[in-house]
């Protein structure tokens, strides 16, 4: 019987090995493309005729590249498995190599091995420095637009209100405790995805539990991440006058609501307090 070395049976075992590659049970990715190595080498060399295969015989070039891809794949395996006691973490150079291979194959990637494909470049592309902090900022503004929509929610869903409630209300707190004390936002380049991400975060504020966070503490966040947003309009450039213009307001509004808060006498004077300003004048000038 005939070996099918076409390039159908290579980008399937290439897609497989991509599937496979996050497994903890110490299954080798890269032995069904060695395989298939063999017998395209052995289909190339011999006088035996190719009808039967599916598609065109890929070059030996573009086996070895499929190759090759399957082995850092497997080196990647082994450097993510707890179990495996010779993990080790794959260097940076390994890991560009991977994500170059990525890229390449990329036309080749089967409907349903495209979701393990999409977590396997978010994954390398957050080992490599030219894409890490784009990965930081993706996951981030990931989780904030995830919580404002749970929080949206509510009106179409009364009866679990409570319960949506407590969910967003917690994953805010975890959003913000995680800013804290990874403290890498601060440490990333002003651009236009950190810009949405913070706009994104500062839809949050609002989100946090009032038993835990004051209003004073929230306007307090808000005028913090107003005026990082300010600032990087200032470095974005005339592009982002408008948006700056906003962050600007705000941050002044948020001054005087700090103001206010601090110094209540300064502000607008309650019901009770006229009364006893009025109380006090009568007992004066009486």
């Amino acid at each position: 019987m005939q070996e099918d070395v076409s390039s159908n049976q290579m980008y399937l075992i290439l897609n497989k090995a991509i599937a496979e590659c996050f497994n903890h049970n110490n299954w080798p990715v890269d032995v069904a493309m060695e395989n298939f190595r063999e017998k395209h080498w052995k289909t190339l060399t011999s006088s035996e005729k190719t009808e039967n295969t599916s598609s065109s015989i890929p070059t030996l070039r573009e086996v070895s590249k499929a190759g090759d891809f399957c082995s850092l794949l497997d080196e990647f395996r082994i450097s993510i498995d707890p179990y495996n006691d010779d993990n080790e973490e794959l260097s940076t150079d390994k890991f560009r190599k991977i994500y170059n291979y990525i890229d390449y194959f990329r036309p080749h990637i089967m409907e349903q091995y495209h979701e393990d494909f999409v977590i396997l470049e978010k994954v390398i592309k957050s080992h490599l420095p030219e894409y890490s902090n784009d990965a930081v900022l993706n996951a981030y503004n990931e989780r904030a637009l995830n919580i404002t929509k749970l929080k949206k929610s509510l009106p179409r869903d009364k009866t679990n209100k409570e319960k949506i409630t407590q969910r967003y209300q917690q994953e805010a707190k975890e959003l913000f405790s995680d800013i804290i004390s990874q403290n890498n936002l601060h440490t990333i380049t002003a651009s236009p995805n950190k810009l949405k991400t913070y706009l994104n975060i500062l839809e949050v504020v609002d989100c946090l539990p009032k038993e835990e966070y004051s209003k004073i503490e929230k306007i307090k966040l808000k005028y913090k991440i107003n005026l990082a947003m300010s600032e990087m309009c200032q470095e974005l450039g005339t592009d982002y006058i408008s948006v700056k213009e906003k962050a600007d307001k705000e941050v002044a509004k948020q001054i005087r609501s700090l103001k206010n808060a601090q110094n209540p006498s300064s502000g607008k004077p309650s019901i009770s307090d006229l009364r006893r300003k009025r109380q006090r004048d009568e007992y004066l000038y009486k």
